[in-house]
């Protein structure tokens, strides 16, 4: 089945979700509303519901990608709005000369705080700004790149410390004088392998979360 929905994505330029140059925030998009196998139904966090690739329209030496996680959620999930687990592996896995191997992984390892223990709402007041204490709870990631240089030999990498996952839209009460879209691109940061990434939670109809990464081709 397909929803409209209105993502604000994590994308590696290069969702869940890396990458070198993030064109433009998505605006409304087609993604399919569904859960998956069985097996994968029973741990929604981890749940890839879609994966999107293709070169940057604006600059054809990047290559976009996104992923989005988390099925069959509604804008008023919350107050306990869904977020990316603190313990799955949300990866991109890339194939750079068609033999079925995987050259370059990338991994992100995301991290929950709530700021103030004494209440579980997501936030206490209007957010104008990414660290606004209002935000009570925030998402942060580490994303890391592995690959095999031409001798063989393993690498793994940290290309982003601590970056900041764009928060719930929440509403207009939230993020008064339409403040999301500023606040949301706040969250998109540069990778040390001159990638550009964005990785965000997200109110859409389909996915909670979507990680995405444009990365330099080769």
């Amino acid at each position: 089945m397909k929803t409209q929905f209105s993502p604000v994505v994590p994308a590696v330029v290069s969702t869940l979700a890396a990458a070198a140059a993030l064109v433009a925030l998505p605006g409304a998009a087609q993604a399919s509303s569904h859960r998956e196998a069985p097996a994968i139904a029973e741990d929604q966090f981890a749940d890839n519901t879609d994966v999107y690739t293709f070169i940057s329209p604006s600059d054809p030496d990047r290559l976009v990608l996104v992923a989005n996680y988390v099925p069959l959620l509604i804008p008023s999930s919350g107050p306990n709005f869904y977020k990316f687990s603190d313990n799955v592996r949300y990866e991109f896995r890339i194939d750079n000369d068609g033999d079925a191997q995987t050259d370059v992984t990338y991994h992100f390892a995301f991290k929950t705080q709530v700021k103030n223990g004494g209440t579980f709402l997501y936030n206490v007041g209007p957010v104008d700004d990414i660290d606004s204490p209002n935000l009570n709870v925030i998402q942060t990631y580490d994303l890391y790149k592995a690959y095999r240089d031409i001798d063989g030999n393993k690498h793994v990498d940290k290309i982003v410390t601590g970056a900041p996952v764009a928060p719930w839209n929440v509403g207009d009460r939230s993020f008064p004088d339409d403040s999301y879209e500023g606040v949301a691109q706040q969250a998109i940061v540069e990778a040390t392998d001159g990638a550009t990434v964005f990785a965000s939670t997200c109110t859409c109809s389909t996915s909670s979360g979507s990680a995405a990464h444009r990365p330099p081709t080769a």
